[in-house]
């Protein structure tokens, strides 16, 4: 249990000392050209929306799921279908 949390510590500050150091990702333009580069940098080349490009680059259902809506609205339904693609294979793959 204390390797553990010392890991966690570890990347904690990994972390924290990157954003010291380089800052937070700065987004030229107005707000809709913004939140598209977001959305953008969140799809990755396996083919899945991540949560976050930077420390939680991972697929998380519960979060995909809130913003499932918003995404095709905007537009992202292929973007979005092969998500949920990932997603279904990915939990078949966990249960064989």
């Amino acid at each position: 249990m204390v390797i553990k949390e010392m890991m966690a510590l570890m990347r904690i500050s990994y972390f924290n000392a990157k954003r010291k150091l380089i800052g937070y990702y700065k987004y030229e333009g107005n707000v809709e050209r913004i939140c598209k580069t977001i959305i953008n940098r969140c799809w990755n080349d396996k083919g899945f929306f991540m949560v976050s490009p930077e420390h939680f680059n991972s697929f998380y259902a519960r979060d995909f799921g809130w913003v499932v809506k918003p995404l095709l609205n905007l537009g992202y339904k292929d973007k979005v279908k092969s998500t949920i693609d990932f997603a279904l294979s990915s939990l078949s793959l966990i249960h064989i």
